[in-house]
């Protein structure tokens, strides 16, 4: 997956370029008939950091209103799922994108949206979406973790990577997913465990950031959402934090709430609204499942599986590999029943 990465992104980019010019231009029609006839109107071309660039999710699926405009305190309630799985949606797309929805559309505070560094990979592969329902007197702190990108072979790899590794006293995490967060490298094993990578990382190398891009930093997604996280917490004394992805996101996000249970940051743990994760894979095994059972509340671990989505079924939960899933799971089949199960 890994030598096919530059072809099927090359593959995927110009994909979702001739998607975007005939969007930009009224459809197929229209845009044939301007590049036949120049007379007939400019063809507008989009680049990939255009505020109006959508990814090929998007343009499937370009419904982006909110039903709430901040999630209720109460746990479970429509109003939560609802902003959640937007947000695990729009962090498929560019900054400006992100910027665009969630300061036009959603009238919410636009943080940051950022590209975060994986040593493994020796690529800024893990991006997030940061941003608060008000400016001022923040209610909600949401923290949205991106996907697994369709032609993005990396993700892939990083998704059917069993690799473990035992965390002392929590069990055998995903070793894949660790490192995305930026809280090691396999090939110095001691990274892993000894939280060296948990704390904010000082060092200066090249630009990895969407909106900090004169920082010069590359961002450790850990490190650096935890303190901003904390910084939007003291500056909104009443806000809760709620966490969420799609796919890879979801484990990204499962493992980001277990890391601060893990490294005991209790500013940000006491405040915890709600995790809320959709199509996640497993992220550990079965000591590792009670860990999280342990420290995140029952009802604020929300786990949605869609009917026959293969990724909730990876890594496998069988004797040899010994993945296992935490809490319940909020089962969706293709008529949209749902159960607990």
């Amino acid at each position: 997956m890994r030598f096919c990465y530059l072809p099927v992104l090359a593959v995927g980019n110009l994909l979702e370029f001739v998607l975007n010019v005939m969007l930009a231009n009224g459809g197929i029609i229209n845009t044939l008939l301007k590049v036949t006839f120049p007379c007939t109107g400019k063809l507008v071309v989009r680049c990939r950091d255009d505020e109006n660039f959508a990814t090929l999710l998007s343009i499937m699926d370009r419904r982006w209103s909110l039903k709430a405009q901040t999630p209720e305190n109460r746990t479970g309630s429509r109003d939560i799922a609802d902003i959640l799985v937007m947000a695990s949606k729009l962090a498929y797309e560019n900054a400006a994108y992100n910027r665009r929805v969630v300061s036009t559309i959603w009238k919410m505070n636009f943080v940051g949206f950022y590209d975060c560094w994986n040593e493994y990979f020796k690529v800024a592969g893990t991006q997030v979406l940061l941003f608060t329902d008000k400016s001022e007197n923040a209610n909600a702190i949401v923290v949205a973790f991106r996907g697994t990108e369709p032609f993005n072979m990396l993700d892939w790899s990083t998704d059917v990577d069993f690799s473990w590794f035992e965390l002392e006293d929590a069990g055998r995490v995903h070793v894949g997913f660790w490192e995305a967060l930026g809280l090691g490298d396999r090939e110095k094993i001691m990274q892993l465990s000894s939280g060296t990578n948990a704390a904010p990382l000082k060092e200066k190398h090249s630009v990895e950031s969407r909106e900090d891009s004169d920082d010069q930093e590359k961002l450790k997604a850990y490190s650096y959402l935890t303190s901003k996280v904390k910084t939007l917490m003291y500056e909104n004394p009443e806000a809760k934090l709620y966490v969420t992805g799609h796919s890879l996101g979801g484990a990204l996000a499962a493992l980001y709430t277990t890391a601060l249970f893990y490294y005991n940051e209790t500013m940000v743990t006491d405040r915890l609204g709600a995790l809320y994760t959709f199509g996640q894979p497993r992220v550990g095994d079965r000591k590792l499942s009670k860990y999280m059972e342990s420290k995140i509340d029952e009802a604020k671990y929300v786990r949605v599986v869609y009917t026959n989505d293969m990724v909730p079924r990876l890594p496998f939960d069988d004797s040899a590999f010994k993945f296992k899933h935490a809490c319940m799971c909020y089962y969706v089949n293709s008529f949209y029943h749902g159960k607990v199960r």
